[in-house]
C-alpha cells in the first residue's frame, strides 16, 4: 500500500505526541500495519527523508510510469548498491520485481534483430489484414450485384408482391 507524505506525517505526529497511543492500537486506529508504522518511526527517528515530487502529494502508479521513466528507474538502481537500492525502491514506491521484469523488457528490445522481428511480426499483419479486406470487398460486390438483379428482376416482371413493398 502506497500512502501520501500527508498521511504518514499525520499518523507520525499521532504517534510521536507526548501521551499518544502505543503502535498497535495506532495501526488498529489508522487502518495501518504495525510493522509500517514501526518503521515510519524508525525512518523519522533517524532523519530518513522521502523524496515525494508529485503534485498531489502521492508516487506514481506503477502502471502510470512512461518507458523513459521506468528506464530511467532501472538504470539508476542498477548504480546502486543493495541497502541503496532497497532505499530507492521504497522512495520510488517499487518492488524489485518491477525492475527486474523491466530490465528483461528492455534487453529484449535491445536485443539483435528485436526490431527485424518486430517488423516481420507487422508485415504478416498487414498481409492477413489485406487478405481480409479483400475477401470482404469481393462479398460486399456480389451482394450487390446481387440486389441489382433483383430490381431488374422485378422491373422487368412487374412484381409487386414483394416483402419490400408496404400494402
Amino acid at each position: 500500500m502506497i500512502y501520501s507524505n500527508k498521511f504518514k506525517e499525520r499518523v507520525l505526529a499521532k504517534m510521536l505526541a507526548p501521551g499518544a497511543v502505543g503502535v498497535p492500537q495506532l495501526a488498529k486506529d489508522v487502518g495501518v500495519c504495525a510493522g509500517t508504522l514501526y518503521r515510519w518511526r524508525h525512518d523519522r527517528l533517524h532523519g530518513v527523508l522521502v523524496k515525494d515530487d508529485s503534485p498531489d502529494d502521492t508516487p506514481k502508479k506503477r502502471s502510470a510510469l512512461t518507458a523513459l521513466d521506468k528506464l530511467r528507474l532501472v538504470l539508476e538502481a542498477n548504480e546502486l548498491d543493495d541497502l541503496e537500492r532497497g532505499a530507492f525502491l521504497r522512495r520510488e514506491g517499487l518492488h524489485q520485481a518491477d525492475l527486474d521484469q523491466w530490465q528483461a523488457a528492455i534487453e529484449t528490445a535491445l536485443a539483435p534483430g528485436a526490431a527485424k522481428k518486430a517488423v516481420s511480426g507487422d508485415k504478416k499483419r498487414v498481409v492477413s489484414l489485406e487478405k481480409e479486406l479483400r475477401r470482404k470487398d469481393k462479398a460486399l460486390a456480389e451482394a450487390a450485384a446481387l440486389l441489382v438483379l433483383r430490381k431488374k428482376a422485378q422491373a422487368l416482371l412487374g412484381d409487386e408482391d414483394d416483402d419490400t413493398t408496404q400494402s
